[in-house]
């Protein structure tokens, strides 16, 4: 977190720990639409230094905006702070209009704006600071109904204008030209008025205000569990934008900390299409020119009763303590000073209708909070005591209370079994790890056991068959995530075969991430360890997004089991010993249910790193001779009992393991498949592996399955490694049961060849009910494609070499029925023919170097 970040939630959350004079303010806000507003609202009225009189709305529909001002104040307990309205100016977008809406706090009538405005002048002249962080309606109807009572405020402090930098100009990226500003611009007549006033101006311009609070800030802040963070966490999710920018609150900080916030005096003329130019003159504002300038920080994340230490620039260090999240000095320590932070303990429900009162919210228990520390249930992140119990005591008091957001600080979680559940959150930090503990001795203290899933059992492995005895685990539910940079460490998980703890045996557990029968899941960011026999396994999860996670493990990385809508995005995978992304539609459900509607885009699918060399970024390589099966790739199958359908593969990169593979062997049906864009290094070997067989591991009676409608195209393929040219790409069926209608285009191939001429008379076998790899034919008799058992089969742009000599021909085609190949390359060796035909109807060659323009009706062999 950069200083300037330190300062401003320092300030957040650590005000009332110096000794003040209170100021009196008002504050002019148009509240609804950005959440900027609410932050300033929320560091106002928390702030001991300021004495808020009251607060007006502008621009819009300002009943409904004061009726959001409402709320905030009964919900963080200053609700004797009057609302005032300005005059209403018609409907207006607002994203947070139902927070005012709903509930009981808003009051029915609000007095005018303007007229408060005018009577605190007289009441108190020359002391009070107007605090304007909307459009400037109301002072400008102050200024024209009395201008010499407006010339008594202390000073006016805005947010509006931009004079060297406009929106979306940071300081430190590309530079933007100044811009029209909301404020100026929705009101530049009053604009003109209030920097003519001869009142003290100073502004806070979009120069240095653009301050965005991105998601590690927004957890830092949101998972306080205070009143004030909650209310904030609730306006900012009903923004439903990612990013806020925290304009506004730079006006409350200049008043609190005007050292942070140095100002220079500027002649400033306010144009008609609302830019704020300098010109030489008078000047007749105080003008913010530079970046916002930290000089207040803490590290505010301590355990109660830790000493602290904040630094204030220019002076001597101050020590305080820090207790539940809050800065104070040790004299204030006691109940007085914990309640000087912003918002006392205790939360606030993601429901309308909560107590108004100050003594009801601070009675609000703490598991009504919206976010939920697990240390404040008991976990201590110190990798050595079990903090099971912890964790799952914070999610059942979010779900409990109506959802939530379990965050785990940076820490080491060392946990057995934790419990998902409905509408809860899971947020990993920055250097927060939850760590798989080694099974205990005793079964009933350590994993949750594999439950029952009889009489299905036998129709697909172990793995398959139990979610329960996982590290993490959630069934029947909906609107679940697990998000965050922060780590899952599958130190203690059984790999279902080789050393390690037996998966089969009580208290051990084989998955990192099990899911069954959810919908509306998500999973990002975060990154996973040594995950198990499954890193994630989802099973009949519906609505599914996968995206931004990095996986380096020892068995599959992921696997969606009949779920249908799933999206996995910009995901690396390092799995050398099992897939790293599979598509599966077994019988676990206890019915054949297709995983359809699926997209898998923009990700590393690798199996030659070491585990843990992707995590590290060191992406060190197995040392030659080491004997790792280097599977890593994207496959459909095996499991294939219901089928995949509508699915799309696009723009992902192989890295030193297995090609595509498309598998139906237990009566599932594959079509409508689109994969493009795929480049392969290193490939092991079939770069493209599509297989209809007849396994049927399942319930009897069901017929053979089906592929069709397959479309695969922009492949690029490098197959560098020993023998890799050993096995072809193959397509495949099953004497009378023919793939139908594959388009293959646009695909290069570069192999290093070594083909023998007895491998070209190889015969293979049909191997109908075998478990489908492409080395159960053994070496193809083709070094570019092996086809057998298709109907409808289109090459286009294709382009097949060798770098050292090979006997086989090209293409192999045994019992293929419309077959149509155009502008084909593939240089053979001398005598060696490209195609090499048999039992084939309808076939045609055209545009291709290797051969001349072909057409055959039928022919029972032949070579081309």
């Amino acid at each position: 977190m950069n200083r300037s970040w330190r300062r401003l939630l320092g300030l957040l959350l650590c005000l009332g720990s110096v000794g003040w004079t209170q100021e009196k303010v008002i504050i002019d806000t148009d509240i609804g639409d950005d959440v900027d507003d609410a932050f300033a609202l929320a560091l106002a009225v928390k702030s001991p230094e300021l004495q808020v009189l009251g607060i007006s709305t502008a621009f819009g529909e300002t009943d409904v905006r004061a009726k959001i001002v409402d709320r905030f104040l009964a919900e963080v307990g200053k609700s004797d702070i009057p609302v005032f309205v300005g005059k209403p100016a018609g409907k207006t977008p607002m994203s947070q209009r139902i927070y005012g809406e709903e509930g009981h706090f808003a009051k029915s009538s609000h007095a005018d704006a303007t007229d408060f405005l005018l009577q605190e002048i007289k009441k108190y002249p020359g002391e009070i600071t107007l605090i304007a962080i909307g459009p400037l309606m109301n002072v400008g109807e102050g200024i024209d109904r009395d201008s010499a009572t407006f010339r008594k405020l202390k000073r006016v402090v805005i947010m509006g204008g931009s004079v060297r930098r406009g929106y979306g100009d940071y300081g430190y990226n590309e530079h933007f030209p100044p811009s029209p500003e909301w404020n100026i611009l929705n009101d530049v007549k009053s604009a003109q008025k209030l920097f003519a006033s001869g009142v003290p101006v100073y502004v806070m311009p979009l120069d240095s205000t653009q301050l965005k609070l991105d998601e590690v800030k927004r957890a830092f802040l949101f998972t306080r569990g205070t009143a004030v963070t909650d209310q904030l966490a609730i306006l900012y999710h009903l923004w439903a934008q990612e990013t806020p920018t925290l304009f506004d609150p730079m006006t409350v900080t200049f008043v609190l900390k005007p050292e942070l916030c140095p100002v220079t005096p500027m002649h400033i003329r306010v144009d008609e299409k609302g830019y704020t130019r300098e010109e030489p003159g008078t000047p007749n504002v105080e003008f913010q020119s530079g970046r916002f300038l930290p000089v207040l920080f803490a590290e505010s994340r301590g355990t109660v009763g830790r000493k602290c230490v904040m630094k204030i620039s220019g002076s001597e260090k101050t020590h305080f303590h820090c207790h539940e999240g809050i800065l104070m000095r040790p004299e204030d320590s006691g109940r007085r000073g914990f309640l000087k932070g912003l918002g006392t303990a205790g939360g606030v429900a993601l429901v309308p209708k909560i107590p108004a009162s100050a003594a009801q919210d601070a009675a609000q228990p703490a598991s009504r909070a919206l976010f939920r520390d697990v240390r404040n249930f008991g976990a201590t992140g110190d990798g050595k005591s079990l903090d099971t119990d912890a964790v799952n005591r914070a999610i059942e008091e979010a779900a409990h209370s109506g959802g939530g957001t379990v965050y785990f600080p940076a820490g080491n979680y060392l946990c057995y079994s934790l419990h998902l559940k409905s509408k809860v959150a899971l947020y990993l930090e920055q250097g927060a790890t939850i760590v798989a503990a080694d099974p205990a001795s005793d079964a009933s203290r350590s994993y949750d056991a594999a439950e029952s899933n009889k009489p299905w059992e036998d129709y697909q492995d172990f793995g398959h068959n139990h979610w329960h005895n996982s590290l993490i685990w959630g069934e029947g539910l909906s609107d679940v995530s697990i998000c965050g940079p922060g780590l899952i460490w599958g130190k203690g998980l059984s790999r279902g075969w080789g050393a390690g703890p037996v998966a089969e045996q009580p208290g051990v557990a084989n998955k990192a991430i099990a899911l069954k029968h959810c919908r509306n899941v998500l999973l990002r960011d975060f990154s996973i360890l040594h995950g198990g026999h499954f890193g994630i396994l989802a099973t009949g999860v519906d609505n599914l997004t996968i995206d931004n996670l990095k996986i380096d493990t020892n068995r599959d990385g992921v696997d969606v089991d009949c779920c249908r809508n799933v999206r996995i995005s910009n995901c690396s995978v390092n799995s050398p010993w099992d897939d790293g992304i599979c598509l599966k539609s077994s019988f676990a459900l206890g019915y054949a249910r297709a995983t359809e509607m699926v997209t898998i885009t923009n990700c590393l699918l690798s199996g030659s790193f070491e585990e843990g060399a992707l995590l590290d970024g060191t992406f060190k390589k197995f040392a030659d001779g080491t004997k790792v099966p280097r599977t890593g790739r994207i496959k459909f199958g095996t499991e294939s009992n219901g089928g995949f359908k509508n699915i799309t593969v696009s723009n992902c990169v192989f890295d030193g393991c297995r090609g595509l593979a498309i598998e139906s062997v237990d009566g599932a049906v594959i079509e409508d498949v689109t994969c493009a864009n795929i480049t392969m290094r290193d490939a092991v070997e079939a770069p493209i592996f599509v297989r209809l067989g007849a396994r049927m591991r399942g319930p009897s009676g069901v017929p053979v399955g089906a592929i069709r409608r397959l479309i695969l195209s922009n492949i690029t393929v490098l197959c560098a490694a020993p023998n890799s040219a050993r096995i072809a790409s193959i397509v495949a069926g099953i004497p009378g049961h023919p793939i139908e209608d594959v388009k293959i285009s646009d695909v290069v191939v570069v192999h290093g060849g070594g083909g023998t001429a007895s491998d070209a008379q190889r015969a293979i076998p049909q191997e109908e009910k075998k478990y489908p790899e492409p080395t159960m034919f053994g070496t193809t008799p083709a070094h570019g494609f092996f086809v057998r058992h298709v109907r409808g089969l289109e090459m286009e742009s294709v382009k097949i070499e060798h770098a050292n000599p090979d006997a086989r021909p090209v293409f192999v085609l045994d019992d293929v029925e419309g077959a149509d190949f155009g502008r084909i390359k593939a240089a053979t060796d001398h005598g060696v023919p490209t195609f090499s035909l048999n039992q084939v109807r309808d076939f045609s060659v055209a545009r291709s170097k290797p051969v001349p323009d072909t057409e055959i009706e039928v022919v029972g062999k032949k070579e081309i």
